[in-house]
């Protein structure tokens, strides 16, 4: 993904874990009190039980992302037992 400066995304809760790998540039996240900016290089993984408040690009980004989801009978989330 690429996004512009001043870019930005609310998202409810995801179905799945998000991985996302910063190509270039800085993402800002904020979830509930918690803030990060995550730059060039650095990873960042989100669980699919929290409300992504503000992801945001304020001078553009671009960045890998994949969605991940993995649950036994369609049920237990198995990931975190890897953990």
């Amino acid at each position: 993904r690429r996004w512009r400066a001043g870019e930005y995304v609310s998202a409810p809760r995801a179905s799945g874990y998000a991985f996302w790998l910063i190509r270039n540039g800085v993402i800002e996240v904020e979830v509930g009190d918690a803030f990060w900016r995550v730059g060039e290089g650095e990873a960042l993984i989100l669980p699919p039980d929290i409300i992504r408040d503000r992801i945001a690009a304020p001078n553009g980004a671009d960045w890998v992302s994949v969605g991940i989801n993995a649950r036994l009978f369609g049920r237990l989330d198995v990931i975190p037992l890897f953990a």
